[in-house]
C-alpha cells in the first residue's frame, strides 16, 4: 500500500491484495503512508484500515479510491494495454506539464494554486 500511494496511477487486478499491515507486525509507517492515506480515502476509513490490518481485494481498493483502475484477472493485460495506449496517444509534453502542475499545487488552496 505504501508504494501505491506514491505513484500517479494504480492499476489493480480483481484478485490483487492490498493492506496496511504495519500493526500486524508491530511496525509503524515511515514512507508517508499515515500522511498520504487520509488524503486518498478520508480519515474515518484510515482508522479502520490501520487498526484492523484487513486485506482488501483489487475491487475493494478501487471502491476505496486506493486504485484508479481495476480489471478482471483474465482481462488485466488487455486493460493495461488500452490504458497505456490512451496515455501514449497524448502529448508527452502536456503530460509532463500537467504532472509538474499537480506537484506544484499539491496541498495548496485554489487561490494559492492560481498564484503559482
Amino acid at each position: 500500500m505504501e508504494l501505491s500511494l506514491a505513484v500517479d496511477l494504480v492499476v489493480a487486478s480483481e484478485s490483487a491484495r492490498i493492506s496496511d499491515g504495519y500493526a500486524r507486525w508491530e511496525l509503524t509507517p515511515i514512507w508517508g503512508l499515515s500522511l498520504r492515506l487520509p488524503h486518498r480515502v478520508g480519515a474515518a476509513k484510515v482508522g479502520e484500515m490501520m487498526f484492523t490490518s484487513r486485506v482488501y481485494s483489487g475491487a475493494d481498493a478501487f471502491d476505496k479510491h486506493l486504485a484508479h483502475f481495476c480489471f478482471p484477472d483474465d482481462l488485466f493485460e488487455g486493460g493495461l494495454a488500452l490504458l497505456a495506449d490512451d496515455i501514449l496517444a497524448n502529448s508527452w509534453y502536456s503530460n509532463q506539464v500537467n504532472k509538474c502542475a499537480l506537484l506544484a499545487c499539491e496541498g495548496s488552496s485554489l487561490r494559492q494554486s492560481h498564484a503559482l
